[in-house]
């Protein structure tokens, strides 16, 4: 984190640490007690279901299929249904590994942490009161979005501020986590929501005093839209970046002054649209996923498709 603040200028940095991640670090250490192997179940899975996804996606029906269908449901299976119980030892090595983070970067960087782990109210409550001390800008999806209630016994409990919303997309699924203030930051993404809808939510929020960060692990077309969203949007904060370290990022658009993140920001070009030209194909058909062989591939099997989707009759 420190080389990518020296080298691309960022004010802040966010880390994903994960307490079931620490326990695979340190697997003779007895960070967390579980009922079962859940554990070791999580893990296992976990492992698997990356590897599938970067590797293996174009798999055809069949057991293999299967066992991802199942590694995938355990990768996400609710926190509070696990009962992950920290132990003082993991609390300790959870706090060495943010204090060092601390150590390295200082405390004048605005630190955020995302992922911390799958933990319930309770044993979220006890990590958090360990890292207030360390200034965290905010800890990301400690529990599930869709939980109003539980962030906002949370929130009570601790001093560190709290964020979620990534995985939600409409100004009616923000509504209940803005409306109840359970959390002072959304988190979210301007590729499920769209430019107008995410203006909407963020406006939203600002009028029950909550800040907005946009969640932005994508391209540079979904970078330039979040950055022309968030210059109109007046709580918000910053967006993610999670590619500092691939090279030819920013060449999958063509005609954009410079790159697009310089010194940390992204200046919003007064140019129509977004500010680019167009779509580098030659870079996208480089970096193509597994299982996806064509570029632009026909849609038209979707043309006649309709859905009857209502909420009442």
């Amino acid at each position: 984190m420190k080389q990518f603040v020296d080298d691309h200028g960022f004010t802040m940095v966010k880390a994903v640490l994960g307490v079931e991640s620490l326990q695979v670090r340190n697997p003779n250490e007895e960070l967390i007690s579980a009922p079962g192997n859940t554990v070791e179940e999580l893990v296992a899975a976990a492992q698997y279901n990356f590897e599938f996804l970067r590797n293996h996606r174009d798999t055809a029906d069949g057991p293999e299929l299967q066992r991802r269908n199942r590694a995938f449901d355990i990768v996400n299976t609710q926190s509070p249904y696990r009962m992950f119980r920290m132990t003082e030892r993991g609390l300790d090595r959870y706090e060495e590994e943010v204090a060092h983070m601390r150590e390295v970067l200082g405390y004048k960087m605005p630190l955020a942490i995302d992922h911390l782990g799958y933990l319930h109210v309770e044993d979220a409550s006890r990590l958090l009161r360990r890292l207030e001390k360390y200034n965290l800008l905010w800890a990301e999806d400690m529990l599930p979005c869709t939980y109003v209630e539980e962030y906002k016994w949370l929130r009570q409990m601790t001093s560190t501020p709290l964020a979620t919303g990534e995985d939600l997309s409409t100004l009616e699924s923000f509504e209940p986590l803005i409306t109840n203030r359970s959390v002072p930051i959304i988190h979210p993404d301007i590729c499920s929501s769209g430019i107008y809808e995410a203006k909407k939510i963020g406006d939203l929020a600002q009028r029950h005093n909550i800040a907005m960060a946009m969640h932005m692990c994508e391209t540079p077309v979904a970078a330039l839209a979040t950055a022309h969203m968030g210059v109109a949007t007046e709580n918000f904060i910053a967006t993610e970046f999670n590619a500092p370290d691939v090279p030819w990022w920013d060449d999958i658009i063509r005609g954009y002054p410079g790159t697009v993140i310089q010194n940390g920001f992204i200046h919003v070009s007064d140019r129509p649209g977004l500010g680019f030209d167009d779509i580098n194909d030659e870079v996208i058909k480089e970096h193509l996923m597994p299982g996806f062989p064509d570029l632009w591939g026909s849609t038209g099997e979707w043309n006649t498709e309709y859905s009857n989707d209502r909420l009442f009759s």
